[in-house]
């Protein structure tokens, strides 16, 4: 597509709002093309809502099945408790596509940002302590980050400008000690002798210490508390840094077991179904998380 952005995100939702989805075949005599106006298709949204909530529903108790942490419910967590106006800044790597998988639709305007293309993990920190600037400059809602460690060990000294103006921050913290991504691609297996030096890099760090040099609060999430340790955090002035301790490892599998779960819903739900049977058929079926 060769589009503005903006126009087409805008058009695309004012469509999804309406309930009229447009079909554009791209032949010669389809009418989108020739200006006579798009064919509507009213069931479109509703049979892509019905496969959303059937995997949404399955996303949501393979998550709450597990009973060791799961980085996947850090995005779940902050969508139950961020208000009204509130920002999110998504790093890269793992967080912004757990974000994409498992962050659910809210009945409440929140606004989502990341520093996505050759950003890297660089720069992330710098990213969201710029947003919580802006944000209080224009007397707008909290600021949270979602960050992994490596991401927040490059951009450590980030964090000074909050004490210094006066800023706030919750960091929301998914310390696996490494690079996570990496276990999702094939140098986890073909390069398992030199896997953990190059790729997965543990650093081993607390942050502890770096937090509080920055005069900031350091807590590590208490299973069954972490929601209300985040709203907590959002309502405090200052910087807060919630931990979430995962395991790199264990963490793969935990994603593939929620793909799977979800996968065995939708062709559940599409044996009683046969339009969402040919949805889930062609591979297109919505709400499956990214792998990788």
């Amino acid at each position: 597509l060769h589009v503005e952005p903006t126009a087409l995100c805008a058009a695309t939702s004012e469509a999804l709002r309406a309930g009229r989805p447009t079909t554009c075949t791209g032949a010669a005599d389809d009418r989108a093309r020739a200006g006579s106006g798009p064919r509507t298709d009213p069931s479109w949204r509703a049979l892509w809502g019905a496969a959303n909530r059937v995997a949404r529903s399955a996303l949501r108790e393979a998550c709450d099945g597990f009973d060791e942490p799961f980085e996947g419910q850090a995005p779940r967590w902050l969508a139950a408790a961020l208000p009204e106006g509130a920002t999110l800044v998504v790093g890269n790597s793992l967080a912004v596509r757990d974000v994409d998988a498992f962050f659910p639709t809210v009945g409440r305007e929140l606004r989502i940002v990341g520093t996505r293309g050759a950003s890297g993990i660089d720069g992330v920190v710098s990213t969201a302590v710029g947003a919580a600037a802006a944000t209080k400059a224009k007397r707008a809602g909290p600021v949270a980050l979602l960050v992994g460690d490596l991401s927040l060990l490059h951009d450590l000294n980030g964090l000074w400008p909050l004490r210094r103006h006066e800023l706030s921050l919750t960091i929301v913290l998914v310390n696996n000690d490494g690079g996570g991504i990496f276990h999702f691609l094939p140098q986890a297996e073909e390069a398992s002798d030199y896997f953990e030096q190059w790729f997965a890099t543990p650093a081993g760090i607390d942050f502890r210490a770096a937090v509080e040099l920055h005069g900031g609060r350091f807590e590590q999430l208490a299973a069954g508390g972490e929601e209300d340790a985040i709203r907590a955090a959002l309502a405090r002035p200052g910087l807060d840094v919630l931990e979430l301790r995962t395991d790199r490892w264990s963490n793969v599998e935990q994603h593939r077991q929620v793909w799977q779960r979800v996968d065995r819903a939708l062709a559940e739900a599409a044996g009683s179904d046969a339009e969402l049977a040919s949805l889930v058929d062609s591979g297109t079926a919505p709400a499956t998380p990214a792998r990788g």
